[in-house]
């Protein structure tokens, strides 16, 4: 497979406006080495899709496979290597801590940039995909790449914003002695919201409820909707909304000639009107299915 460049390094630097780029690409012996002994000022967070890769670090190394993502810091020595796979499909979203932090000087920085940035930083996160908060960050992922494919007016801000929620994912990743973020009550809400997230999986083609999602956990509507809160700053029915047209564009970027219809694909979405339909899915990729659709054939 080809890799896919949906914005490249030289157009990241090149541009004072783009603090990120975000590459899909499958690693080859061909092109492996274009990823060996990176230095980089940014921060990088790479996401296997399909295969195995090896990260290595100056005194360690770092066996990634399916499922399985890291986050790696500013200014730590790496290098990507093929393991016993002749391929491997990854994302990587690389982006300038200014992007989320203007000054080190000010208090947001003192206060969630220096945890993850400052003295006895780790020089990596590792973290799994089915989790609540690594698919939490995953998403956000998405949301970044969509916004620099699409690159419509005011794409910047949307790029700024998911990367202060990702921001806040990966404070919630740290070790307990490193972050204040961490409690009994937040682990508790995030058992909670995991097995929340499990039943909406399983029946997000059908017409749940808020009274389904918190009655599959046990609690009070009002305690599930702080819980999701706490965890993703999401409503479970934003969540809902969010999972559902997030299998939609899976099938709209689908190669296939015979793709169903629009309306079918909102029906084994979980949506019964198309119209709502294409409003949820213009209100999170910025675009309706069509254009999506269209854009995604151009790839």
């Amino acid at each position: 497979m080809d890799g896919i460049v949906f914005s490249t390094q030289s157009e990241y630097r090149n541009s004072v406006r783009l603090a990120a780029f975000y590459d899909d690409v499958e690693l080859t012996p061909l092109n492996i080495d274009n990823y060996k002994d990176k230095v980089r000022q940014e921060l990088t967070i790479i996401r296997i899709i399909e295969g195995e890769l090896t990260v290595v670090f100056e005194k360690n190394m770092l066996t990634l496979s399916d499922g399985q993502a890291v986050f790696i810091n500013k200014d730590v020595s790496h290098s990507l290597e093929l393991t016993d796979s002749s391929s491997c499909h990854i994302g990587m979203l690389v982006f300038h801590p200014s992007t989320v932090f203007e000054y080190s000087a000010s208090p947001m920085y003192s206060g969630y940039g220096s945890p993850i940035l400052g003295p006895g930083a780790p020089e990596y996160i590792q973290f799994f995909q089915k989790t609540v908060l690594g698919d939490a960050i995953v998403t956000e992922m998405e949301m970044i790449r969509a916004a620099i494919e699409g690159s419509e007016y005011g794409y910047e801000l949307v790029i700024k914003g998911c990367l202060c929620i990702l921001w806040n994912y990966l404070l919630k990743l740290l070790p307990k002695s490193s972050s204040r973020s961490h409690s009994g009550r937040n682990s508790n809400d995030i058992n909670r919201v995991e097995s929340a997230l499990f039943y909406i999986d399983n029946h997000y083609t059908e017409q749940i409820t808020l009274d389904d999602i918190a009655d599959s956990i046990s609690v009070s509507k009002s305690e599930c909707c702080r819980c999701f809160n706490r965890v993703l700053n999401l409503t479970p029915i934003e969540y809902v909304m969010r999972y559902r047209v997030y299998a939609a564009a899976g099938y709209l970027q689908n190669p296939s000639s015979d793709i169903p219809s629009m309306a079918s694909i909102a029906t084994q979405v979980g949506f019964n009107n198309i119209s709502y339909f294409n409003k949820i899915f213009k209100r999170w990729f910025g675009c309706t299915p069509t254009e999506f659709r269209k854009r995604a054939l151009k790839r």
